[in-house]
């Protein structure tokens, strides 16, 4: 993988990884992963599942 790709694919995106709404900066901050990437957000899950850490990609069941 170039180096560019590599960046590119660690880029935090503005967008929930799993649903594709818009999830803002301070959001992907606090709740996302290292990466400031948010896995799931509030319009496709519950803020109890995102506050046990399913906005970082954590399997929380």
């Amino acid at each position: 993988m170039s180096h560019d790709a590599h960046a590119a694919a660690r880029a935090p995106s503005k967008n929930c990884l799993n649903c594709g709404a818009r999830a803002s900066k301070r959001f992907r901050r606090v709740h996302g992963d290292q990466d400031d990437r948010a896995h799931r957000c509030p319009e496709c899950d519950c803020w109890a599942r995102l506050h046990a850490g399913s906005a970082a990609g954590r399997d929380v069941g």
